[in-house]
């Protein structure tokens, strides 16, 4: 054996007793990424549909009702898109209102006067649409009243005194007045008015033996509501009856 390589032997001993060096090991794995660091994969979190946002206290509008909601706590992993509004007349889906991201309320439309509604709203996301708030407080839209009753038309000598009752609804909003139309045949010759607790009107100016229709309609803030059904006809003459 040379000298070089027992200095070498000498030197390599050295370092092994002192602990400057480890001896290599057989049989072990080589390094990997998995076995330097284990545990270190981290699963993609899984993603989830928004939560429900939280409804507010909605207003009534002309035929309409305003949703008012706060955001969701969570969005599922996923942006928020936009949002949906239920309208609901007792546990009947009427109409549905989708309106965008960044949307605190929403404006539902085509609702009845006087009729109770509760709204509730949804977030979506690119997961879908998330689970809904719950039902707001009832809320009731305002609107033109419902129709008159018609009643009995007496006739005059040229004239006719038409008689009706007040509408079931007055639309969530005062009655302030009567429109009154008189027909011949399905001419429309003459609109008179009547103050809001008027239950009858004398129609002047008409055409002894000829026949004449009248229908009613209420009026409120927001408009004249649906007329009523036409009247049986009458013909003004000299007799009463």
């Amino acid at each position: 054996m040379s000298s070089r390589r027992v200095r070498a032997g000498l030197v390599a001993a050295f370092l092994l007793a002192s602990g400057l060096v480890q001896a290599p090991l057989t049989g072990m794995p080589a390094a990997s990424a998995e076995n330097e660091l284990p545990g270190s994969v981290v699963e993609q979190a899984s993603v989830t549909t928004p939560g429900a946002p939280r409804i507010g206290e909605p207003e009534p509008g002309n035929r309409s009702a305003v949703a008012v909601w706060s955001a969701p706590a969570g969005d599922g992993g996923s942006r928020i898109t936009g949002y949906v509004v239920r309208a609901y007349r007792d546990d009947t889906l009427v109409t549905t209102v989708s309106v965008g991201r960044g949307a605190r309320t929403a404006t539902v439309t085509g609702l009845t006067g006087s009729a109770a509604y509760t709204l509730d709203v949804s977030a979506r996301s690119a997961a879908g649409t998330g689970a809904p708030s719950a039902r707001s407080a009832p809320v009731t839209p305002i609107g033109p009243p419902a129709a008159p009753g018609i009643g009995a038309v007496t006739r005059g000598d040229r004239s006719a005194v038409v008689r009706w009752a007040g509408p079931a609804s007055n639309g969530g909003a005062p009655v302030t007045g009567y429109v009154v139309r008189v027909y011949r045949g399905k001419a429309l010759v003459k609109t008179l008015n009547a103050n809001a607790v008027a239950r009858r009107l004398a129609v002047t100016g008409l055409t002894d033996g000829v026949a004449y229709t009248v229908s009613v309609s209420a009026r409120n803030a927001k408009g004249v509501g649906t007329a009523s059904a036409r009247s049986a006809a009458v013909t003004p003459g000299t007799s009463t009856r």
